[in-house]
C-alpha cells in the first residue's frame, strides 16, 4: 500500500517533523495539527487520517515497543497492523490505522468468543491442553487450518514471541483489507527486551 504525504492535514509536514528532534518539540507540533486519540505509560497517538496513526514514544520502553512493531519481518503476517513509517531509533512510527476491536468482533470475524480466543492463543503458544476450557477438540482443530490463526501460530513461535500483548483485547483493532473487515493486531511491541525494560524499572521504583 502507497501512502502519499498529501493524505496529512495541510498543516502538518511530514518533512518539518521529521527535522524535529526533542520528545517535547514533536508532542507539540503534533498536539496542535492532530488529533490525539490515545496516550498510555510509554506512547502517545495520533490520528492522521482515515488510514494512518502516528505513534510517538514518551520513553524508553515506548521507543522499544516502537522499534519492535517496525522490525520489517513482521510485515509478511498479515495479522500485524502495516507500518508505512518509521524512525530507526524508535521515537515514532506511522502505522496503519484501525477501529479498537470490541468482544463482539471476534465472534463475528472468527467465529469464537474473546474469552475462546485467548484460550486458543495460550493454548498455541504453550501447547497444553489444560488452557482449552470451553472449545473441543474439534474446534481447536477447525481453527489451526484457519488462514488467521495459521499466520498468528507462526508469528508467535517463528519468533518466540510472548503473548502477553496478543491475549489483551486492547492489542487489536479492525481494519477493512480487500473489501473486507480482518482484524489486526495494533499494539505489539511488548517483546522480551520491552518486558526486561518494565521490570527494571518496576524493581528500581520499589526499592528491589
Amino acid at each position: 500500500m502507497i501512502i502519499k504525504e498529501m493524505a496529512y492535514p495541510v498543516s502538518f509536514k511530514m518533512n518539518e517533523f521529521k527535522k524535529i528532534t526533542s520528545y517535547a518539540g514533536r508532542v507539540r507540533y503534533c498536539n496542535e495539527r492532530l488529533p490525539k486519540i490515545g496516550a498510555g505509560s510509554a506512547r502517545i497517538a495520533y490520528k492522521i487520517d482515515e488510514v494512518k496513526v502516528l505513534k510517538l514514544a514518551k520513553n524508553s520502553l515506548g521507543i522499544q515497543q516502537n522499534i519492535v512493531e517496525s522490525e520489517p519481518f513482521k510485515q509478511n503476517y498479515p495479522i500485524c497492523a502495516r507500518v508505512f513509517d518509521h524512525l530507526e531509533s524508535g521515537e515514532w512510527l506511522e502505522m496503519e490505522l484501525a477501529t479498537s476491536s470490541k468482544a463482539s468482533d471476534f465472534k463475528r470475524l472468527l467465529g469464537i468468543s474473546f474469552d475462546q480466543f485467548r484460550e486458543y492463543v495460550q493454548y498455541d503458544k504453550h501447547r497444553k491442553e489444560k488452557y482449552i476450557t470451553s472449545l473441543t477438540k474439534e474446534e481447536v482443530k477447525k481453527l489451526q487450518n484457519t488462514e488467521f490463526f495459521i499466520n498468528l501460530s507462526s508469528l508467535i513461535h517463528d519468533y518466540d514471541m510472548p503473548i502477553g500483548d496478543f491475549i489483551r483485547k486492547s492489542s487489536w483493532g479492525v481494519v477493512k483489507r480487500g473489501g473486507k473487515e480482518t482484524l489486526v493486531l495494533i499494539d505489539f511491541g511488548y517483546d522480551s527486551e520491552a518486558y526486561g525494560q518494565q521490570m527494571k524499572k518496576l524493581q528500581k521504583h520499589f526499592g528491589r
